[in-house]
């Protein structure tokens, strides 16, 4: 009976209600029942009647139901179903299986599934049909129904419904961008005006001739699938799903992903426009130009071949020109399609690529694959070419040059090309521009640019700058941490946001110090996960003194553009490298190589964070090392039972990281106001380490008298009696030239004393009676 199915709806957690079978309007007031789910008497009441459909409430009142919608009102629903599994399996094989499928009365299909944000209705497909605009793929979410099984004509083909899967909003957006991928009805179609003449207009010619599949791959854009002629695009930094349609519109590139600058969403794009903004960042003079030297706008796309016309074959990229037919002319080649998108960095050995929002290091060679591409395109310059001879010594060519050794004599001869040939510092140069996945932060300006190569930017933050992003839970933890201290976490923000910058603005170190179970280890964690290839993680041999301190430098080159900095797990009784800490947060230049490479010099861009449970010996009084030197306490122990397990708090982190980008970025400009006046329980903190480690001034407290600037005392004096002072206090001695240093250090002049070549100090004398 359909009202035990009913109530096994309900008991799911599923608000239903009655419906008409052939009209499919309810047959009770059924708006109240989108914000709460009904009583089982009145589900008992509203189904008695066994004629009745069941329709199943979308939203929040079901638990974050939504139902994707095909409709068959071309006769063709099943192709389009089959189409759209066939690209969610190709996209995620392991997202098909969650959902429930089933067919409708009208040979259409439902897809349901729940997810933590469901928005209203969505029109995600349109097709014409007799002059008007036919919706053919729909969602039902907050405030719409479907009928389901088991009503009349509804048939279920997978899972059941009071067993409706949660995914995930990325696994919801592939579906909806795969459903809207079958767009046909485009609300505006952008074609860029390329020329003032309308004759041999070479993007008209581009648009009738040219390919841009070369120009998408170039820009890290990935063709997941090809129907028939309909292509199927994913755009960069995405993994799954589909962004883009080529060919289903006819020749337009059809875009609905919302990030998938420099295009908008919504838009399809002729040849002309893709290429214009993809080589040339929009500027269609310079695209015109270089089109132009390529042969567009010449021929009007049909060339006398042997005597006959012939077209030009669509898959292959045009070149034309008399570029020579040896390796010099394929490095050409590739020079005039990929300049802008690809850099080769000789002391490094290593290719970039432009993926449209950080210059990637080509990890996968994607670079040959390119190479691939130029060398079959010569087959094109043959098929434009007149000349008889001419034209057998191309299509000659093309064969040879698709050879592994010409593909890679062509690369090696681009590498040193200039607008390729590239120094590790030309890379992430300006300190004051943050690199973010939805555009570059001018930390200078407070504003956010649009991303583009000319900034040389190598380094990228995953995660967009959202204005109204929060981060509770991260706020909330800043205060345990912190103990509710609110001068001390200003002042923590202001010092994250100053890690931000590149620019050499304080010559300062920040050390993390408590004994353990505080929150310091997480607290990295999680700068960490925010700073992504900006943050670093230094070997803590770096920054202590060791017997033989030749730190290879290959250590120092990997700090080149990093922001954040840190060492962690410091090693108890370890004394600090001064000179090294003094270099590294001075501002100069730093001279370092790659293993095995050559030596080259960056500007840092870094601040230094150390974080551990033990505090580094400094010896000496020197102003220019404490003057540096932070010490941030953590000093509440989380109490066991109150304490997660770091990967819980680092999944809740993860969900807050907008919020905490958001903060960051909101603590730079505390900075900019404030600056960077510390809170006075960091500055005791900071003094009591600092009086701690100084332990000449205990000596010179218990033994010496500093009041007389005319009072002096021979150096060997004052050394044995420092010698026996330690003995007496347990402290190890500084040996004799350090131990004559620090004095100095202090003011206290030595000179000769006049008998021999024995020295005194000035200033200083030894109180009597001693030991």
């Amino acid at each position: 009976m359909i009202i035990e199915v009913v109530k096994k709806y309900l008991a799911a957690g599923l608000s239903v209600i009655p419906v008409q079978h052939d009209t499919k309007q309810p047959v009770v007031r059924w708006k109240e029942y989108q914000q709460r789910q009904p009583m089982l008497e009145e589900i008992i009441e509203y189904f008695k009647h066994e004629d009745i459909a069941i329709a199943l409430i979308c939203g929040r009142v079901s638990g974050g139901v939504e139902t994707i919608d095909i409709d068959n009102h071309f006769g063709n629903a099943s192709e389009v179903f089959n189409r759209w599994k066939e690209l969610v399996t190709n996209t995620d094989p392991e997202l098909l299986p969650k959902l429930v499928i089933e067919s409708t009365q009208s040979g259409g299909y439902h897809i349901l599934y729940r997810c933590e944000r469901v928005e209203g209705n969505l029109k995600l497909a349109k097709k014409m049909k007799d002059n008007t605009q036919d919706t053919i793929i729909e969602t039902r979410g907050e405030g719409g129904y479907v009928l389901v099984a088991p009503s009349r004509g509804y048939q279920l083909l997978q899972g059941k419904i009071s067993q409706i899967n949660i995914i995930s909003s990325e696994e919801r957006e592939l579906l909806l961008a795969v459903s809207r991928s079958f767009n046909e009805m485009i609300e505006q179609t952008v074609n860029i005006n390329n020329e003032i003449s309308h004759t041999n207009r070479p993007g008209d010619d581009f648009n009738e001739r040219g390919d841009v599949r070369p120009i998408l791959i170039a820009n890290r854009w990935t063709m997941v699938i090809k129907v028939e002629e309909k292509e199927y695009w994913r755009r960069p930094g995405k993994d799954k799903g589909v962004s883009a349609t080529f060919n289903y519109i006819p020749d337009k590139f059809y875009v609905f992903s919302s990030n998938a600058h420099p295009f908008e969403p919504g838009k399809a794009y002729d040849k002309f426009s893709v290429y214009t903004l993809l080589a040339h960042n929009g500027d269609y003079k310079a695209a015109v130009k270089e089109l132009s030297k390529l042969g567009f706008g010449q021929k009007n796309g049909t060339h006398k071949a042997n005597g006959t016309n012939r077209k030009v074959n669509k898959d292959e990229p045009m070149f034309t020109g008399k570029i020579a037919l040896t390796d010099v002319g394929n490095a050409e080649r590739f020079y005039n399609l990929y300049k802008s998108k690809v850099k080769y960095c000789h002391i490094q050995s290593k290719w970039y690529i432009w993926n449209g929002c950080n210059w990637e290091v080509d990890e996968t060679g994607q670079v040959v694959e390119l190479g691939k591409i130029v060398a079959k395109s010569i087959k094109t310059e043959a098929i434009n070419e007149n000349d008889e001879e001419q034209q057998n010594n191309l299509w000659k060519w093309a064969r040879t040059s698709q050879s592994a050794g010409k593909i890679e004599a062509m690369l090696k001869l681009a590498q040193s090309m200039e607008g390729i040939a590239a120094k590790p510092q030309d890379f992430d140069q300006d300190g004051w521009l943050l690199n973010l996945k939805n555009g570059v932060y001018d930390l200078k300006n407070n504003q956010l640019l649009k991303h583009d190569p000319k900034y040389m930017l190598s380094k990228l933050i995953d995660i967009n700058y959202n204005t109204e992003a929060e981060c509770i839970f991260w706020e909330d933890s800043l205060l345990t941490y912190f103990n509710n201290d609110i001068d001390q976490i200003r002042f923590i923000q202001k010092i994250c946001g100053l890690t931000a910058c590149g620019e050499h603005l304080e010559e300062v170190i920040f050390f993390l110090y408590g004994i353990g179970k505080n929150g310091k280890t997480v607290f990295t964690r999680v700068l960490e996960m925010i700073f992504q290839d900006y943050a670093q993680n230094a070997l803590v041999d770096m920054l202590m003194v060791k017997n033989n301190d030749n730190t290879n430098t290959n250590d120092l080159a990997r700090l080149k553009g990093a922001r954040f900095v840190v060492t962690t797990e410091l090693p108890r009784g370890k004394r600090l490298n001064e000179n090294r800490v003094k270099d590294l947060t001075g501002g100069n230049k730093i001279t370092a190589r790659f293993l095995h490479k050559e030596y080259f010099e960056f500007q840092p861009t870094h601040s230094l964070w150390i974080v551990g449970n033990h505090k580094p010996h400094i010896h000496g009084g020197d102003e220019g090392i404490w003057r540096r030197i932070i010490l941030i306490p953590f000093e509440v122990i989380i109490p066991d039972d109150e304490r997660k397990p770091q990967n819980e708090l680092m999944e809740l982190f993860e969900q807050e990281k907008e919020g905490i980008l958001k903060w960051i970025i909101e603590g730079w400009k505390l900075y900019q106001k404030e600056g960077l006046t510390a809170p006075k329980k960091i500055v005791e903190a900071t003094k009591a380490y600092r009086d701690d480690q100084d332990i000449l001034a205990g000596f010179i407290d218990d033994c010496c008298d500093t009041s007389s600037s005319i009072a002096y005392c021979k150096a060997k004096e004052l050394q044995n009696t420092y010698k026996e002072w330690c003995e007496e206090n347990n402290e190890v001695p500084l040996k004799s030239k350090s131990f004559y240093a620090a004095l100095e250090e202090r003011g206290f002049k030595r000179r000769d004393s006049g008998h021999g070549r024995e020295k005194e100090f000035i200033g200083i004398s030894l109180k009597k009676g001693l030991f």
